[in-house]
């Protein structure tokens, strides 16, 4: 199922998608965006296993945007992916 879902994502980056720059929403470094946010106590264990993903999206106002997301660092790869999903079909 994976592969499948990769491959669909490869195909879809083969679209073209215009050359309009995103508007950046969010440019955190990953202290700020993990790290800055978090409350006292959190594991260190649970804060190195954080990343930060930078994810493009069509807002509705209909113009590319740029933001992030933190997730855990074993899903970061399906997280791009899937935003890419939803960048290249302008999923609302």
């Amino acid at each position: 199922m994976r592969k499948i879902f990769f491959t669909a994502v490869a195909l879809l980056l083969a679209l073209p998608t215009g050359c309009a720059p995103a508007i950046i929403d969010s440019r955190l470094t990953a202290d700020e965006a993990i790290r800055a946010h978090q409350p006292p106590g959190v594991p260190p264990g649970v804060l190195a296993r954080l990343v930060v993903v930078n994810v493009r999206h069509h807002a509705p106002d209909g113009r590319l945007h740029q933001g992030q997301i933190v997730v855990n660092a074993a899903v970061a790869d399906e997280v791009r992916a899937a935003f890419e999903v939803i960048r290249l079909t302008r999923y609302p």
